[in-house]
């Protein structure tokens, strides 16, 4: 304050002149600056405690929706349905026929429906047989032996093939049903060259699930499936000018293949037993990779006389030495005649 006393009495000091001014006096007036009284901030509401969660109900309270479920409009449909179920046997029956299907997009069909093949009537197919082979295999003498036995809803068959020295080479061993007038595989065993290859059929699912070889595999068939020996006595239940139709067979070492089967006309078949009248149905894969030729004898329940397969592996003929049909012998080779192995 003394500096700015002594500043304005010492002599000559004066404010500049400023045109601009219009030569009126300065003057100033000093406001106080306005006082700002500080604003009271309205406390904040204290937080409403949160609402307790209601415990969520076990998963067994919670209603399950099964495949298939469709939303019940009324209660008049429902009151129908439970009526209508009520009248259903309690317990499902063995084999659902509403479940084999011809194709992925028709699973629902039933097995008599899963081919074009008309249906039969199985009483043409011998309740016993036992059938005796000769073939030839690499140059070696081969003996079979196919043997079947069924009643009215089962059927199980086996064959068996040994060489000389060797022994036994190869087995296989069939079980299933009869749906509809049809054989069903359920299993499928073989046992070649001492290697394990199995085969379970599902007809529902139209899948076939395997072990070859200690390896596990599963196959979807999308359609009517078929052990090469239930695919024998398949062909034995069509009648003669019955159509061509498909079916998968399962033959050697695991082998699963589509195949259409043709039914020729009946022919005078030589064989190690002799010359009898059989009618021949041919089996392909439609990529050719697999052949299956089957004779049935006309006077002899069909009986399979002659099997001829051909795959990448070889081929295999069967030819009929001697027929035993429901305990009886119908047919055997002379004595005296030589074995017809070509």
């Amino acid at each position: 304050m003394a500096v700015h006393l002594t500043a304005l009495l010492v002599p000559g000091w004066q404010l500049p002149e400023d045109e601009d001014l219009g030569g009126k006096p300065l003057s100033a007036v000093l406001l106080a600056a306005p006082v700002t009284e500080p604003q009271m901030v309205a406390p904040r509401p204290a937080p409403k405690p949160a609402k307790p969660k209601q415990p969520a109900p076990p998963l067994a309270d919670a209603p399950m929706a099964s495949l298939g479920d469709t939303p019940v409009e009324s209660s008049a449909p429902l009151a129908e349905a439970t009526s209508a179920a009520d009248q259903l046997p309690q317990s499902a029956p063995t084999v659902d026929v509403a479940t084999a299907a011809s194709a992925p997009e028709a699973q629902s069909q039933a097995v008599a429906q899963a081919t074009s093949a008309p249906l039969a009537d199985i009483s043409g197919w011998a309740r016993q047989g036992r059938v005796r082979y000769i073939s030839s295999y690499y140059g070696l003498t081969v003996t079979g032996v196919q043997e079947w036995s069924r009643d009215d809803t089962q059927f199980s068959a086996s064959l068996r093939g040994s060489v000389p020295i060797k022994g036994e080479l190869i087995k296989q061993e069939s079980s299933g049903r009869i749906v509809a007038g049809r054989p069903v595989s359920d299993s499928f065993r073989e046992t070649f060259n001492a290697a394990q290859y199995e085969t379970q059929f599902d007809a529902a699912g139209n899948t076939i699930k395997q072990v070859r070889k200690g390896s596990p595999r599963e196959v979807e068939t999308g359609g009517y499936a078929l052990d090469m020996l239930a695919l024998t006595h398949f062909m034995s239940l069509q009648p003669p000018g019955a159509p061509n139709f498909d079916v998968f067979v399962v033959t050697f070492r695991g082998s699963v293949s589509r195949v259409s089967i043709e039914q020729r006309p009946s022919q005078a078949l030589q064989l190690p037993l002799g010359s009898i009248s059989a009618r021949q149905f041919h089996a392909e894969a439609r990529n050719g990779s697999l052949k299956i030729d089957i004779w049935l004898a006309n006077d002899w329940s069909n009986a399979p006389v002659r099997i001829r397969v051909e795959d990448n592996n070889g081929t295999y003929d069967l030819k009929a030495e001697e027929v035993e049909l429901n305990g009886q012998v119908v047919g055997t080779r002379p004595s005296s005649a030589a074995a017809v192995v070509d």
